[in-house]
């Protein structure tokens, strides 16, 4: 009897297994992330809110998920699908990411670019760090002779990192089938995005270099044989072909296969050194994140080759020891504002400080990158500069070499689920726009990176993982996520220390954390006498009073402050996802310089009279 009793169960297993086969095969089929399967009239509310560049956009509140993005209302919705159909927090990031690049031509982000994430996992209770950098060369012995930006060059190329951390991100915390993630992007390639805002101007800025090769000017043309131009639909055929071919096959079809043959070929041909051998060597870093206690709360954020990281812990550090918020906010406080400048711009003199220099100024200070993040560091330095203001010298201040900050792009992501998985990413060609070479390989933009980040390659070495300032971050308290952010822009550090301690120690919602004045980059450069102006510190015209301002330079800080054309070059452009943890509820805020949003996973519905409600997802506590 036990031996039948075996067999029949052994018999209805054969029977049952290819049923629960195709059940899990059907329910694969019926994901279908593609915006011509989104609820009627969520498709072109979408389109609105991205073609709305410049404003500001208004707080988003939910109990559910919610996915924000700085760029890309339409990639936003996109990774809101991804929520709506069972996927996690990851699964909504990787898809934003890949239809932030779509939407964008790959004009500011690009599929050849690199990425950054840090990631909460509810069931575990664990933060997790991926970073996916550009990597050196190993062909490539002598950076210094790159040429730099406005010479095209393939060895302005760098081994990316984007697409083998988004598989490795997903294959980690992702739950819908890899192929799926693609589907918004394809859609777009394939249908063609309306050319209109800063994409026709991007292309009108950058006709020259999108027409230095034959590959890339057919891309941009349209049907009259024109450089396309406002009012133009855009199709990239070549890009929906190669993103099919990847969501098929994965990664391996950018680092092994056919893009990676037509990618060394194309920079070989401008006189890049990338081998096959630099893309099939390529690895994902997960690494620990970096993590300091600030008051009650714990910090992660990326880890090293990243610096972006090392900087808002080293900031974060000083901060806790100054406590500027014992004066009032800084909008209103001189001395407020003074120490959260000083707090905030110590980790760039560090970096531009010499060993030498530094225990001239701060004996005892470290620069070793592991004591830079202790308490016990921050200590030593706090200890030096707390003295009363009037008696910090210029003359005894660190050296620094002044430099132009260069105009890079980037895209922050943050993401959270039902489940309560949280991802904060950044993405980022880390060059301008498009660079300089026009090169597009099978419909991706590849960017010049390496011809102004010489210095970083010389000290990464031939196959080293480059640095970035990328700083996505995750904070908890108790153990419990509460917020998540990413950061992008020159001041993107400024930005965000300014953001945490709006919200960390004022207890703003990122909405109300966003619309507080804001600091921007130190100036960097040099006046007409040819003197540093390192110590001044840019801040945005008309955003505090004059009287302020004086105080703040009687103080001995100068203050250099620039309208919003002027500082573009010094801005930050965060984003934030706020969680309560008394009452579960979401809030998330965006800089409202781009055509980015923060939207909740409940649907959009209609009044009585089919209009749109277009704040219940934008601006609805759901119940």
């Amino acid at each position: 009897m036990p031996g039948i009793l075996r067999n029949t169960h052994f018999a209805l297993m054969l029977i049952l297994l290819p049923l629960g086969i195709f059940g899990v095969q059907d329910k694969i089929q019926k994901i279908n992330l593609s915006p011509e399967n989104w609820p009627k009239g969520e498709l072109e509310q979408a389109v609105a809110l991205n073609n709305s560049w410049g404003n500001s956009k208004p707080e988003a509140t939910g109990h559910n998920g919610m996915v924000g993005g700085t760029t890309g209302a339409l990639a936003v919705r996109a990774g809101v699908e991804a929520l709506n159909q069972g996927g996690t927090a990851m699964d909504a990031a990787c898809v934003t990411a890949l239809t932030q690049i779509t939407l964008a031509a790959g004009a500011t982000v690009s599929f050849a670019g690199i990425m950054s994430v840090v990631y909460f996992e509810a069931e575990s209770g664990l933060v997790t760090a991926l970073n996916a950098p550009y990597a050196v060369p190993f062909n490539e012995t002598d950076p210094y002779s790159i040429p730099k930006s406005g010479t095209a060059s393939g060895r302005s190329a760098l081994v990316p990192g984007f697409m083998k951390g988004i598989e490795a991100a997903h294959m980690r915390f992702g739950k819908l089938p890899f192929s799926k993630l693609f589907e918004p992007a394809i859609y777009f390639a394939e249908n063609g995005i309306m050319v209109e805002g800063p994409l026709s101007y991007w292309i009108e800025q950058k006709k020259n270099v999108l027409q230095r090769l034959e590959s890339t000017r057919k891309i941009f043309t349209g049907r009259n044989g024109r450089l396309l131009a406002r009012g133009d639909l855009f199709i990239q055929q070549n890009l929906a072909l190669t993103l099919r071919a990847v969501a098929d096959e994965g990664a391996a079809y950018i680092y092994r296969g056919k893009w990676a043959q037509d990618f060394v070929q194309a920079v070989s041909a401008e006189g890049g050194k990338i081998t096959l051998e630099d893309l099939k060597n390529y690895h994902v870093l997960w690494k620990e994140p970096l993590h300091t206690r600030y008051h009650d709360y714990d910090i992660y954020t990326s880890p090293a080759p990243f610096t972006g990281g090392q900087k808002i812990i080293e900031s974060l550090n000083l901060l806790e020891l100054a406590d500027p918020a014992q004066y009032g906010h800084y909008s209103k406080s001189a001395e407020a504002l003074y120490w959260l400048i000083q707090c905030s711009r110590m980790s760039h003199i560090l970096d531009r400080t010499s060993k030498p220099q530094l225990q001239r100024v701060i004996p005892g200070a470290s620069l070793d990158p592991e004591k830079r993040l202790s308490k016990e560091n921050a200590r030593v330095i706090w200890n030096n500069i707390k003295k009363r203001p009037q008696q910090q010298k210029k003359e005894n201040q660190p050296e620094v070499i002044s430099f132009k900050i260069p105009g890079g792009h980037s895209d922050g992501i943050v993401a959270i689920d039902k489940s309560g998985n949280v991802a904060a990413m950044c993405h980022t060609i880390n060059t301008d726009t498009w660079g300089t070479t026009g090169i597009f390989v099978d419909g991706i933009s590849i960017p010049d990176s390496a011809c102004f980040l010489q210095s970083k390659m010389k000290a990464a070495g031939p196959g080293g993982y480059i640095a970035n300032e990328m700083n996505p971050l995750i904070v908890l308290k108790d153990g419990k996520p509460v917020l998540a952010s990413s950061s992008v822009g020159s001041g993107l550090h400024e930005a965000t220390i300014g953001c945490l301690h709006n919200i960390l120690d004022f207890f703003m919602s990122p909405k109300e954390a966003l619309n507080m004045p804001t600091l921007l980059a130190p100036y960097w450069g040099l006046d007409k006498n040819g003197n540093s102006q390192f110590y001044k510190q840019v801040i945005p015209t008309g955003r505090y009073s004059k009287s302020l301002v004086r105080k703040v330079e009687e103080m001995g800080q100068p203050l250099e402050e620039m309208n919003q054309i002027q500082s573009q070059n010094y801005r930050g452009y965060w984003l934030g996802i706020w969680i309560d943890l008394e009452t579960g509820e979401r809030s998330g805020g965006v800089t409202p310089f781009f055509n980015g949003a923060v939207l909740s996973d409940h649907p959009i519905t209609r009044d009585n009279n089919g209009r749109f409600l277009a704040d219940h997802r934008l601006n609805n506590k759901t119940k």
